[in-house]
């Protein structure tokens, strides 16, 4: 094989790998991660018990105004997909009400929005389905969201606690 050949065909299967990679979409962009201080998992802690999280990469809003972003803690019970909104959770009752939803109607639905990195539970609603048992045990997870309260990305963390008596 000649020389001008194999330059030819060098050419053609680096322009065939070149096309077949796609840059597109894979900016490097700043790791965003979330994780849990307190508790800490499978902990027995009493009521009111207060999350506590890090968010590296993140900036929050703290005062809940704007864009965001702010954290949803979602508390025994999955939360939104990302891309999807808050709105979603909303009953009938809630779709017709003006200012539906509120921080209290996010509450009494196990769902806390915030702008700071935790968030104190003074009491745990018993959610249809949740797994919650004679042991009392409680999942938490926190996303972050808009101001649109529309989940933004995959970013979360979750813990697993107890309640007991105090």
């Amino acid at each position: 094989m000649t020389t001008k050949v194999r330059t030819v065909l060098a050419v053609f299967f680096m322009a065939a790998l070149l096309t077949g990679c796609r840059s597109e979409g894979m900016a490097l962009r700043d790791a965003k991660t979330i994780s849990v201080v307190r508790p800490g998992e499978m902990d027995r802690v009493a009521l009111p018990v207060r999350l506590q999280w890090r968010a590296n990469g993140i900036r929050p809003n703290p005062d809940l105004r704007g864009a965001g972003p702010f954290f949803a803690i979602f508390v025994d019970r999955p939360p939104v997909a990302a891309g999807t909104g808050l709105r979603k959770l909303l009953d009938e009752d809630c779709r017709t009400r003006p200012g539906c939803p509120d921080q209290a109607w996010l509450a009494d639905h196990n769902v806390y929005v915030t702008g700071k990195p935790e968030v104190t539970l003074s009491r745990i609603k018993a959610v249809t389905g949740s797994r919650v048992g004679a042991d009392n045990s409680h999942r938490a997870t926190i996303v972050l969201i808009d101001g649109d309260g529309v989940r933004v990305d995959e970013s979360a963390a979750s813990v697993e606690f107890q309640v007991v008596e105090s």
